[in-house]
């Protein structure tokens, strides 16, 4: 039952991660400017540096509290993971003009 919801958490968190970008296409805020501009007292991109943050929890549950025994699918999904933190690097890095 514990793989199942390993399985489950690290599956969600990378489809969260990959759907981010989709849901943070620029679009007006409430202030007439676009969001993810930098808002005074708050961070940029809020919602790609919390999908980073549950992709790396999620890896490190793989790593950590998953049996080795996933024919390799395990190990497939920590590599998945990891390229999906690289895109949301790539993707906050290109946004600093």
């Amino acid at each position: 039952m514990k793989t199942k919801w390993t399985t489950l958490l690290a599956a969600g968190a990378l489809s969260l991660a990959l759907a981010i970008p989709t849901l943070t296409v620029a679009q007006p805020g409430r202030d007439g400017g676009q969001q993810g501009e930098g808002r005074k007292g708050g961070e940029r991109h809020p919602e790609m540096r919390e999908a980073m943050r549950q992709l790396r929890h999620a890896k490190e549950t793989l790593q950590k509290d998953a049996a080795h025994d996933f024919q390799g699918h395990r190990v497939k999904a920590i590599e998945h993971i990891d390229r999906a933190i690289e895109e949301i690097e790539k993707g906050l890095q290109s946004d600093k003009r």
